[in-house]
Formats: structure tokens, sequence, C-alpha cells
């Protein structure tokens, strides 16, 4: 059982890791013009599943394909889309039809023979590597943003995507920290302290954000469910006596002067003025555009890809692309997991659901100026489809005891020693 999980973290890490390590291989613009590189790592995925098919003993089954939970959404996507995808005017929407639904039988093949945990840790390692080959090979640019502070950017990340897939390294990072073993807790809050550390330097105020908001709402979860309510009390009372001597004291308007600069709060162009960078006008346009009609059936498949100008915002690319029912299914069935895994959690205090919860209510909030909500380009968006596709929390809600569910097979089993 220990190889086997062993195995799983391993590959797990693999695929993760590359899918990362891809934008390290050609600048932003050549990725924009080309992302067929981004490929390889899904093809790897797919290897990797074929060899759980060839080997059923080796990686049985917990849950039957076709039925039990997440087996409905996993045809009734595709179902829904193809045909919007088959007329769409955009040439390339079949192509990505036929790549999303692969990738989410996929993704349900291999969810219902490895166990979250498994996954998870080997999301941990794939962090730690790639944050580790970062700071390697962009040291240098590293150093310049914080001397400069100059927005960082490095490879072909913009630094929106590079700070959106360290929002969910960051999470799992913090999760080791409280869990695992010394020598992990130790690798872990260094991943999660250089995670937080290049999001503000890649000025990505929407990631910074949803690490900050969801590690506040799991810390509140944890206080309540573990009843330190002093705890929940004390630090808040600490933390703004400590912002009110900061304030005033002298070296605050420095301080506050590096950060504005960094994050350009005030600046022009992305300012608090500027409309979000200009996603407001960009959202109010493809609305205009939806109320048309297309909101119904949807465009086809990445045709929002097509459009003049960029919509960063996940939820409404997922419904020009793909219609209201399938905008329905999916965004549906993430809340669904998310309010199974808070209330899991609160009843049983197991550590899965709350690292699940964390990672996807983080996923949730950074898709509200990103568009990453329903994808497999990077790390994040890869693991969401997983989890979307998954039996795993609907697994461990059948057993409400915390002996149940730390014994349940297809949510804990497996778990690699120390």
């Amino acid at each position: 059982m220990f190889t086997r999980s062993r195995i799983n973290v391993g590959l797990s890490a693999a695929v993760f890791t590359l899918s990362g390590l891809m934008y390290f291989t050609r600048s932003n613009d050549d990725l924009a013009e080309n992302p067929r590189i981004l490929i390889i790592p899904l093809i790897f995925f797919g290897v990797i599943v074929l060899l759980q098919l060839l080997f059923p003993k080796q990686w049985p089954k917990q849950i039957s394909f076709w039925v039990g939970d997440g087996a409905a959404v996993v045809w009734l996507v595709p179902v829904f889309t193809f045909l919007p995808s088959l007329l769409s005017s955009s040439g390339r929407s079949v192509q990505y039809w036929l790549l999303d639904s692969t990738i989410l039988i996929l993704c349900r093949l291999y969810s219902i023979r490895v166990p979250l945990r498994d996954v998870l840790e080997g999301i941990f390692w794939s962090g730690f590597l790639v944050v580790a080959t970062l700071l390697f090979f962009a040291g240098e640019l590293l150093l310049d943003a914080v001397n400069t502070l100059a927005r960082f950017s490095a490879f072909g990340f913009h630094p929106n995507t590079l700070a959106f897939l360290l929002g969910t390294y960051f999470a799992v990072a913090v999760w080791e920290v409280a869990v695992a073993p010394l020598y992990k807790k130790i690798l872990g809050a260094l991943t999660a302290l250089a995670c937080l550390f290049v999001i503000f330097l890649a000025s990505s105020r929407g990631s910074l954000v949803a690490a900050v908001v969801s590690s506040l709402i799991v810390g509140v979860m944890y206080c309540v469910h573990e009843r330190k309510f002093k705890l929940l009390w004390g630090i808040p009372i600490l933390l703004c006596l400590a912002i009110g001597i900061f304030i005033r004291s002298s070296s605050f308007g420095d301080v506050w002067e590096s950060i504005d600069q960094v994050l350009q709060i005030s600046s022009g162009g992305r300012g608090m003025g500027s409309g979000m960078s200009g996603r407001l006008d960009a959202w109010q346009h493809t609305w205009a555009v939806l109320l048309k009609g297309s909101w119904i059936y949807g465009n086809g498949v990445r045709s929002s890809d097509d459009l003049p100008y960029p919509v960063d915002n996940g939820f409404l690319v997922l419904l020009y692309d793909m219609g209201i029912v399938p905008f329905f299914i999916i965004v549906g069935r993430f809340i669904s997991i998310l309010r199974q895994a808070f209330r899991c959690y609160m009843a049983t205090g197991n550590d899965l659901h709350m690292i699940l919860f964390f990672v996807l209510l983080g996923f949730l909030i950074n898709n509200i100026p990103e568009r990453f909500l329903f994808g497999v380009g990077n790390p994040s968006s890869l693991f969401a489809v997983m989890v979307f596709a998954s039996p795993w929390v609907g697994l461990s809600s059948r057993n409400p005891s915390i002996a149940q569910l730390r014994s349940n097979p297809g949510l804990d089993q497996g778990r690699a020693p120390a």
C-alpha cells in the first residue's frame, strides 16, 4: 500500500511539475501564439491513466466510473458544449472541445483510483520543485524587482498566471505546515513564504486577495472547530494594535510608498480608478454581446480567445464559451464540493476537507479577475478539473464519523509514511 502511495505521489508530482515547467521553455509571446507545448503534460497524464488501466490490481477502482458522485458531470458538460463548439466561428473550438472532454474522462478515470491525499502530496512536491526552479533560474530578476520595485515577469509566465498557480501551491504548502512531519513543515513554510513573496512582486492583486481571504476564512473555521475562541479574537486584536502602532511610526510612509509602487494601487493604468485595470470595461462589452442571445447556447469552447480584448473573469468566460446550462453545471458542481468540504470539516476536523476547501475557495475567488475557471493549461486549473470529475468528497461524506472518514479508501487510502 505504501509503495502504491509513493508511486501515486511521484506521478502526480511529475504531472503538475511538468505542467508548471512548460512555462519555462518559451517566452510569454511564444506561448500565446503557439500554446501546443502546454499539451505535453496532458499527454503524460494520459499515459499515467493508461498504465492504471493496464494494471488494475495495482490501481483498483474505488467507485464506478459510470455512477456515483461526479460521474454525471463528466458527460453532461461535453454533451451540452458539443454543438456550440461545432457551429462556432472560432476554428479551434472543436479541437478544444475534444481536448477538454478527453481530459474530463481521464480525470475521472484517475480520481476513482488515486486518493485525494496522494494527489495533494504530489502538488506539494510539485510546488516545492517549481518554486525552487523559479528562484534558481530567475533569482537575478527577482532581486532586480526588489531593488527597482518593478513588476516581476519571467519566462513564459504572465505575472498573473504565475501568481495564479502559486496560489494553489501556497495553500497546499500551508496544509503541510499544519499536518506534516517536521522536515515537511520546514519545506512547506519556505514554499508558502516564497509563493507569497513572488505573488507580491508579480503585482497580482487578485491572487494576493484570494490567498489572504481564503486563509482568513480557513483560519476562522479551524478556530471554531477546535473551539479556540481566545485565538479567534486575540489574533485580530493584536493585529489591529500592531497595525495601529505601525501606522503611527515614522517608517510607515516609506513602506506604504513601496507597497503602492509594487502593487500599483495608485497608478494610472492599474490603479484604483482604472476599473480593475480595464477589466470592468471588458466585462461590460462581453455582457452586451451575451445579451444578444449567446448566453443561452454559448459561442464554443475557448471562443472568447478570439475576442479583440481579454475577458479576465473565469465565470464570464465560461458563460460566453459554453452557455447557461454548462455554466450552472460547472459552477454548481464547484459550489457543491465547496459546501460539502466545509460541512465535513466542521463535523469531523479531517484535514483533507480543510485543504480541499482552502484550495477550491482560493481558486474560485481568484477567477473573478482571472480567466482559468475551467481549463487545463496550468497546474491549478488541472487540479480543479480533477476535483470537478472526482468522487473524493462524495465518498467521504457518506461516512460521518472521524474514524470512518480517515479509513475511507476514496479519500485517504494509501497515505505515505513520513
